[in-house]
């Protein structure tokens, strides 16, 4: 079973901006943001062993969401000047990697990341792993997606699958939307019921399935208190929940072989590394199509020692006829109900990771 990591670029680079000190270069060059990036990706290839990788960001200005609520994120203050100054050298990163970019404008990298996940939930020998620090993605979980978000500082992470979420939460994926609708949520300005918080919002769900058979049987719910907060916050309960609900339908058609990790520019990477003085991070490079363990070693020994890095070997074809990284396992179809992860972070518990400022 092959496995495509999907990023959600300027969540992981924001986390990086604010989890991390003010990293600079010999330059004076702030590359905290770039380096939280880069550090929580090259985890991702060591934890996850994806065979494709893919990048969405989210663009400048105003998203359909804005159109139908002229308040949406409107509480989040600017971008620093220093934050966005290091997007361009993100980039670079990523063209040197040869990851491809998915992105629309009007529409956020969430949603461009749902339309990609529905279009290859049907192939039950591909599994999806989301890399994010917004857990409003946990709606795209299913048999064959999971999310992985950062906990603390970028190293840590956790895994959620199907079995996690109604651990945490006690809800399904799908039930997801419908409880942030009800609690709100101050990092977008969607301001829910007041008084109904986490705890309320998921027995809410639980107990009525979704917010169409809880306002069918509105009678039902107890104490009247809460009754009435639901009757007189209806009409914004809803537009939360459209505006919480991830679109899946883009004009985006994921390109799986242009995804394909393994032929990347490791000379231009190594460069780059070391202009933003990042030499921790060279050696934790992957391996190149082709290249064994071994030898990925001695490449970037000789890097270490001279700063070149050799010419990337061509794609080593394998039993099935297509390309694979090196040294990636077997896995089992996700219609086996396998939810086993390799990942050293499984089994820590979660914790929500937002991104501070508007994007």
């Amino acid at each position: 079973m092959e496995r495509l990591m999907l990023l959600d670029g300027y969540g992981l680079v924001y986390r990086g901006y604010f989890a991390l000190p003010p990293l600079t270069t010999s330059r004076g060059d702030l590359v905290n943001g770039v380096f939280g990036f880069c550090s929580i990706v090259l985890r991702g290839f060591q934890d996850l062993l994806p065979d494709y990788v893919a990048v969405s960001f989210d663009l400048p200005g105003p998203t359909f969401r804005h159109e139908q609520y002229a308040d949406y994120k409107a509480t989040r203050t600017k971008m620093p000047d220093d934050l966005r100054d290091q997007f361009p050298k993100v980039r670079e990163v990523v063209k040197a990697l040869r990851i491809p970019v998915y992105e629309m404008p009007g529409f956020e990298a969430d949603d461009v990341i749902g339309t990609i996940t529905g279009q290859v939930e049907p192939n039950e020998d591909l599994e999806t792993i989301i890399v994010t620090v917004d857990l409003d993605m946990l709606q795209l979980v299913g048999p064959c997606t999971r999310l992985m978000t950062t906990r603390s500082g970028v190293e840590n992470t956790v895994m959620y699958d199907v079995a996690r979420i109604d651990e945490r939460f006690g809800l399904r994926p799908d039930q997801m939307v419908d409880y942030k609708a009800l609690k709100g949520d101050p990092t977008d300005n969607i301001p829910g019921v007041p008084g109904v918080g986490e705890k309320t919002a998921a027995k809410l769900i639980r107990d009525f399935a979704n917010l169409d058979s809880l306002y069918e049987r509105l009678a039902d719910v107890t104490p009247a208190k809460l009754r009435d907060k639901l009757a007189e916050h209806r009409e914004q309960v809803f537009r939360g929940r459209e505006l919480s609900r991830i679109v899946r339908d883009l004009p985006v058609e994921l390109d799986l072989e242009a995804a394909r990790l393994g032929d990347y520019d490791r000379d231009t990477v190594v460069r780059l590394f070391r202009e933003y003085e990042f030499r921790t991070l060279i050696e934790r490079l992957p391996q190149i199509a082709g290249e064994s363990a071994a030898e990925r070693i001695d490449s970037l020994r000789a890097v270490a020692e001279s700063g070149y890095a050799s010419r990337a070997r061509g794609r080593a074809p394998d039993q099935l006829g297509g390309t694979r990284g090196p040294g990636r396992p077997t896995r089992a179809s996700c219609s086996s109900g396998s939810t086993s992860t390799r990942s050293a972070a499984a089994g820590r518990q979660p914790v929500d990771a937002r991104p501070g400022p508007a994007r």
